[in-house]
Protein backbone atom coordinates (compact mmCIF):
# COMPACT_ATOMS: atom_id res chain seq x y z
CA UNK A 1 0.00 0.00 0.00
CA UNK A 2 1.42 3.47 -1.10
CA UNK A 3 0.65 6.44 0.49
CA UNK A 4 2.67 9.59 -0.58
CA UNK A 5 3.97 10.55 2.36
CA UNK A 6 7.50 9.16 1.70
CA UNK A 7 7.70 11.59 -0.93
CA UNK A 8 6.93 14.86 0.97
CA UNK A 9 10.17 14.28 3.31
CA UNK A 10 12.12 14.96 -0.06
CA UNK A 11 11.73 18.47 -0.10
CA UNK A 12 13.97 20.76 1.21
CA UNK A 13 12.59 23.44 3.65
CA UNK A 14 14.95 26.77 3.28
CA UNK A 15 12.59 29.68 3.83
CA UNK A 16 13.93 30.38 7.26
CA UNK A 17 17.89 31.14 5.71
CA UNK A 18 17.36 33.26 2.99
CA UNK A 19 14.68 35.23 5.08
CA UNK A 20 17.08 36.28 7.64
CA UNK A 21 20.25 36.86 5.74
CA UNK A 22 19.07 39.27 3.58
CA UNK A 23 18.30 42.23 5.36
CA UNK A 24 21.34 42.64 7.53
CA UNK A 25 23.43 43.57 4.75
CA UNK A 26 21.08 46.50 4.12
CA UNK A 27 21.41 48.31 7.52
CA UNK A 28 24.98 48.02 7.60
CA UNK A 29 25.10 50.00 4.50
CA UNK A 30 22.64 53.11 5.12
CA UNK A 31 24.46 53.80 8.61
CA UNK A 32 27.75 54.59 7.52
CA UNK A 33 27.06 57.05 4.76
CA UNK A 34 25.47 60.02 6.43
CA UNK A 35 28.82 60.50 8.89
CA UNK A 36 31.22 61.21 6.60
CA UNK A 37 28.69 64.55 4.97
CA UNK A 38 28.94 65.75 8.83
CA UNK A 39 32.41 66.34 8.37
CA UNK A 40 33.05 68.28 5.67
CA UNK A 41 30.68 71.07 6.97
CA UNK A 42 33.63 71.81 9.43
CA UNK A 43 35.86 73.32 6.50
CA UNK A 44 34.60 77.28 6.94
CA UNK A 45 36.05 77.42 10.45
CA UNK A 46 39.80 77.47 9.19
CA UNK A 47 39.19 80.47 6.89
CA UNK A 48 37.99 82.53 9.76
CA UNK A 49 41.29 82.21 11.89
CA UNK A 50 43.39 82.64 8.77
CA UNK A 51 41.87 86.40 7.74
CA UNK A 52 42.57 87.21 12.11
CA UNK A 53 46.13 86.53 12.51
CA UNK A 54 47.49 88.37 9.50
CA UNK A 55 46.75 92.67 10.53
CA UNK A 56 48.63 91.52 14.42
CA UNK A 57 51.91 90.93 12.98
CA UNK A 58 52.11 94.41 10.95
CA UNK A 59 51.69 96.36 14.35
CA UNK A 60 54.37 94.62 15.70
CA UNK A 61 56.93 95.47 12.95
CA UNK A 62 56.33 99.16 13.53
CA UNK A 63 57.69 99.13 17.32
CA UNK A 64 61.46 98.63 16.01
CA UNK A 65 62.61 102.54 15.94
CA UNK A 66 61.70 102.24 19.75
CA UNK A 67 64.73 99.73 20.11
CA UNK A 68 67.36 102.62 18.27
CA UNK A 69 66.43 105.03 20.80
CA UNK A 70 67.15 103.37 24.08
CA UNK A 71 70.84 102.25 22.48
CA UNK A 72 72.02 106.27 22.02
CA UNK A 73 71.06 106.89 25.65
CA UNK A 74 72.85 104.19 27.47
CA UNK A 75 76.53 104.62 25.74
CA UNK A 76 77.25 108.19 27.53
CA UNK A 77 76.52 106.33 30.56
CA UNK A 78 78.99 103.97 31.21
CA UNK A 79 81.81 106.64 29.98
CA UNK A 80 81.07 108.50 33.29
CA UNK A 81 81.45 105.76 35.42
CA UNK A 82 85.31 105.01 34.65
CA UNK A 83 86.09 108.82 35.71
CA UNK A 84 85.10 107.51 39.22
CA UNK A 85 88.45 105.32 39.40
CA UNK A 86 91.08 107.71 41.40
CA UNK A 87 88.81 107.66 43.85
CA UNK A 88 89.50 104.07 45.21
CA UNK A 89 93.43 105.03 44.82
CA UNK A 90 93.08 107.93 47.55
CA UNK A 91 91.36 105.50 50.15
CA UNK A 92 94.26 102.94 49.44
CA UNK A 93 96.67 105.75 50.72
CA UNK A 94 95.01 106.32 53.77
CA UNK A 95 94.83 102.86 55.45
CA UNK A 96 98.52 102.19 55.20
CA UNK A 97 99.88 104.92 58.23
CA UNK A 98 97.19 103.53 60.56
CA UNK A 99 98.29 100.09 60.47
CA UNK A 100 102.25 101.11 61.45
CA UNK A 101 100.89 103.44 64.46
CA UNK A 102 99.38 100.19 66.34
CA UNK A 103 102.33 97.74 66.07
CA UNK A 104 104.34 100.30 67.51
CA UNK A 105 102.11 100.60 70.91
CA UNK A 106 102.27 96.48 71.28
CA UNK A 107 106.03 96.56 71.72
CA UNK A 108 106.35 99.18 74.96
Amino acid sequence: MNTGLAELDLIPDNRGLVDAAAPVKTTTVVAAAPVKTTTVVAAPVKTTTVVAAAPVKTTTVVAAPVKTTTVVAAAPVKTTTVVAAPVKTTTVVAAAPVKTTTVVAAAR
